[in-house]
């Protein structure tokens, strides 16, 4: 599945519950045989139910994508993100720090990267001359810190997140995201920029207890893909349909091409807590592929 913002970790709301738990341990299997599930995950909360440490190891998003593994803390003031601290499978370490404005609203997110340089006299990677394999000897010795990216957020007079802009600091690359909303304040419209051209778009249609959203790429001059691709009628346009409960929470998702191909549905199970329990995702064929399951402690 394609998604604007890729998320490994499911976000865990705890706030206004009348018992937080301090610890959540998540679980994973594959298929349906639930006693070969494997820890995959653990968050520590704090009292006021914010995540400071986490960890995941052999995490996956469906069967075919696993995510890296990756140890993280959190930092608060006055139940604001500071900073955070991470650290890769290849030992290599992040550091993210958050500013605000006197709202409390996220301005501005500095990342930076602990990690061994390319040697000065070595042009290699994918798309260099150099060649493509990247060997240990490459690198230098010892670790640096680097700006590696910069995120600012922009808000309408109503508070609404109207932009976010990513600008690698290697690359100068910058990657911009769009929100539009309509008078309820929900969202209509998504549109993600790559250097100023458009690579994603997202449109929202609401009702009672239901929100759909279109989804379609865009090639490398703007041009939505499906409609240019004489090969396969369907293209890369998808269409989510998310049902929510009477806490506004998502119980299902629902994804079908433009064409009403059915692709696969995701699942979210609550306990009475309001929190997240497990997670399941189906394939094209109604088969669960993978299951998390959330236990608090």
């Amino acid at each position: 599945m394609k998604y604007f913002f890729t998320h490994i970790l499911v976000a865990i709301s705890l706030h206004g519950f009348t018992q937080s738990p301090t610890k959540c341990k998540i679980y994973q299997y594959e298929g349906i045989d639930s006693t070969k599930k494997k820890l995959v995950s653990v968050e520590n909360y704090n009292a006021q139910g914010l995540v400071t440490k986490s960890y995941i190891k052999n995490w996956k998003e469906n069967a075919m994508v696993e995510a890296s593994d990756e140890n993280e803390i959190n930092y608060y003031k006055n139940g604001l993100l500071q900073y955070s601290c991470s650290l890769n499978e290849d030992k290599d370490s992040t550091k993210s720090v958050y500013y605000y404005n006197d709202k409390g609203m996220t301005t501005q997110i500095i990342h930076y990267l602990f990690t061994k340089k390319l040697k000065p006299d070595v042009e290699k990677g994918i798309g260099s001359a150099g060649g493509c394999v990247v060997r240990k000897r490459d690198y230098v010795k010892k670790r640096t810190w680097d700006t590696s990216s910069v995120v600012t957020f922009l808000y309408d007079s109503m508070d609404n997140k109207i932009q976010v802009q990513f600008v690698n600091q290697y690359s100068k690359d910058t990657t911009s995201f769009i929100f539009t909303y309509d008078e309820k304040k929900r969202i209509l419209s998504e549109t993600e920029y790559n250097n100023q051209i458009i690579h994603v778009s997202k449109m929202y249609v609401y009702s009672n207890n239901t929100y759909t959203y279109s989804c379609t790429y865009y090639d490398r001059v703007g041009k939505p893909w499906h409609l240019m691709d004489s090969n396969n009628s369907n293209g890369p346009q998808y269409i989510y349909t998310c049902t929510f409960n009477e806490r506004g929470q998502v119980i299902s998702t629902i994804i079908k091409t433009g064409s009403g191909n059915y692709l696969g549905t995701e699942t979210n199970q609550y306990n009475s807590d309001g929190k997240i329990s497990k997670a399941i995702i189906y394939d094209s064929k109604g088969l669960p592929e993978i299951t998390h399951v959330y236990v608090y402690e």
